[in-house]
């Protein structure tokens, strides 16, 4: 038994020796590429597949073109397309864009997804939200 023993360990440590690289993932990553080619500030990125404009996968960020007003754009993640505005006002902060599909939730079957940003449109930074369905998008309500 003994003997059996000191074989089968030294070639099971080999076999794993050997098994691991072959099947390891390996740390190639493609170069960086920038969301926009804007200089303007860009932050707080989310990707979500989404059933907006049509069932794809979509960016939402932060861009802030100036001290007073932070715009939420978005666009096509996989392509080529111009960014949009999402949400905009003059002198009105629009920060930290989260989504939630729709099928979470049940009883709502014409609501796709739900927004969830922060805002500082009434003076305070709160939370608000808004509902995209069969009719496009609800007024914004607060959390």
């Amino acid at each position: 038994m003994k003997d059996l023993a000191q074989t089968t360990i030294p070639v099971l440590l080999i076999l794993l020796m050997i098994s691991t690289p072959l099947h390891a993932q390996w740390d190639f990553w493609s170069a960086p590429e920038p969301i926009t080619d804007s200089v303007s500030d860009n932050q707080h990125a989310v990707i979500q597949q989404l059933d907006f404009i049509e069932n794809d996968f979509y960016i939402f960020w932060e861009n802030s073109t100036d001290s007073l007003s932070t715009a939420i754009h978005y666009k096509k993640f996989y392509s080529d397309d111009e960014p949009q505005v999402f949400l905009s006002e003059d002198g009105v902060h629009f920060q930290n864009p989260h989504f939630i599909e729709a099928w979470y939730f049940t009883g709502y079957p014409d609501t796709s997804f739900y927004i969830f940003y922060e805002s500082d449109e009434t003076g305070t930074n709160r939370i608000y939200y808004r509902v995209h369905n069969t009719d496009g998008f609800t007024d914004p309500s607060q959390l």
